[in-house]
């Protein structure tokens, strides 16, 4: 049964219209008009007022009436979805599609972290700890360039222009090798085998036997042995030690090696004043050559007092006659051999070869003929001829003549071959003498003849030094 009625309730006339059925006999109230709003189950469905159905498109029940009605969590009235409450009437949240102005950057309404809007509805940015897929190679959520990922969310790589901490030792942002970074982002250095400004060379590794040497080109005298190419290098410059030119010091290279050789002349020739085994020859031991008394060193003291010089074996000197000091270039008398020996001529018989040494005075003083000589390791000894004359031999003086082997550093004596003594008498005729030099062979000494005058001339003859 259906049935309508008008019923004025304030003043306002409400139209009311009555389906079949009536309360108490079975039949519900459809919720319509006053019904959808006086909070009960008028149908006894379960559902009140805008949760029924067919109140849902009523004025009373719509979202936007600025109503919070039941099953609404919010109505503010309009329907802006950039507000707190949305079109739907619900509070705006992160995540459902709209961007609430003010609070939120932007909103895709997903929660993927990997687009261009985060889940916290934050637009995706370098250093938000996301990495952006398609935008960005990495993401590490810091402002530092010395890790793995840079600021600008790239991955760190050598020559990005950044050092990376622990793992580059520089990043000069450029592939060149010739600067003091290389490509590899490592600080150029010796050994890396790149050849840097101030480098001869590298081949990139530390040996000291190749061709590159602390990265100069291997040289004679670095102090490193060249392989192949070297025998030796003692990192110095002398010719007087071991090693002479990256080559075993030798016999014959002709650098005289200090404390081993007496001399080197560069040859193996015997005579010549160094012997093949590089020991000092007597030179000039019979005074033969024609350069006076070459190999010797003759001295006075006082300079000028007396003369070393060559005279031929077969001279006959007489007062008046004069022989040429080697030492200071004078000529001088030899009225004293003369005077000494008692005889006029005096004659040189005896004496080997053409030519002897003299030795003659004006005058007191000290006088040496000397020089330094290795003596033959088979040698045992000394021989010479040798005459002389003064009549002090017989008085009280000291004057007297010796031969020594001497220190040739020092000049010490080391051995007395030959000494006359106060009652010695003269010896006027050529006479043969041997000493022994057993002692020293092999040893490199100074073969000395000296001659003390004193009060009177002292002259004597000498010839044919030699060992045996």
């Amino acid at each position: 049964m259906r049935g309508a009625w008008v019923v004025t309730i304030g003043g306002v006339g409400v139209a009311l219209t009555l389906l079949s059925g009536c309360p108490g006999n079975g039949a519900s109230t459809p919720e319509v008009g006053f019904a959808c709003a006086d909070g009960l189950d008028n149908d006894d469905d379960g559902l009140v007022d805008c949760e029924e159905p067919d109140c849902a498109l009523t004025p009373r029940c719509a979202c936007g009436n600025g109503v919070p009605d039941i099953g609404e969590l919010c109505d503010d009235g309009n329907t802006d979805d950039t507000d707190a409450c949305t079109s739907l009437c619900v509070p705006a949240r992160c995540g459902d599609g709209f961007v609430h102005a003010g609070v939120e950057a932007c909103d895709d309404g997903n929660d993927v972290d990997t687009d261009a809007c985060l889940s916290s509805c934050q637009l995706a940015s370098c250093g938000d700890g996301i990495i952006h897929d398609g935008a960005e190679a990495c993401d590490d959520g810091n402002l530092a360039d010395t890790d793995g990922c840079l600021t600008s969310c790239e991955i760190a790589r050598c020559g990005d222009g950044v050092v990376r901490a622990d793992f580059e030792g520089c990043d000069d942002g450029n592939l060149s090798d010739a600067d003091d970074c290389l490509s590899t982002c490592i600080l150029a250095s010796c050994g890396d085998g790149v050849t840097q400004p101030g480098e001869a060379c590298d081949d990139g590794n530390a040996s000291s036997t190749d061709a590159c040497v602390g990265c100069l080109a291997a040289q004679c005298g670095d102090g490193f042995v060249h392989a192949g190419v070297e025998t030796c290098d003692d990192g110095n410059a002398s010719n007087t030690d071991a090693c002479v030119a990256c080559e075993p010091a030798a016999c014959g290279d002709g650098f005289v090696r200090a404390g081993v050789e007496a001399c080197d002349d560069g040859n193996a020739a015997a005579g010549d004043g160094c012997s093949a085994t590089c020991g000092l020859e007597l030179v000039n031991g019979g005074f033969e050559d024609q350069v006076p008394l070459r190999g010797w060193t003759a001295t006075h003291d006082p300079p000028t007092s007396g003369a070393w010089a060559r005279v031929s074996a077969t001279a006959s000197l007489r007062i008046g006659d004069v022989v040429t000091d080697i030492a200071s270039g004078m000529p001088m008398d030899v009225g004293c051999v003369v005077l000494a020996f008692g005889v006029e001529p005096v004659n040189l018989a005896g004496f080997l070869g053409a030519q002897a040494a003299i030795a003659t005075q004006l005058e007191s003083g000290h006088h040496r003929l000397y020089q330094d000589i290795t003596i033959p390791a088979t040698a045992t000894q000394l021989r010479w001829r040798m005459s002389y004359a003064s009549s002090l031999f017989t008085g009280t003086g000291d004057q007297g003549i010796r031969i020594a082997l001497r220190d040739p550093t020092s000049d010490e004596v080391m051995a007395v071959l030959f000494e006359t003594r106060p009652g010695d008498v003269s010896v006027t005729t050529t006479t043969s003498f041997t000493a022994s030099v057993a002692a020293f062979a092999g040893t490199t000494v100074r073969l000395d003849i000296t001659m003390d005058v004193v009060l009177d001339c002292l002259p004597a003859f000498f010839d044919g030094f030699s060992f045996s």
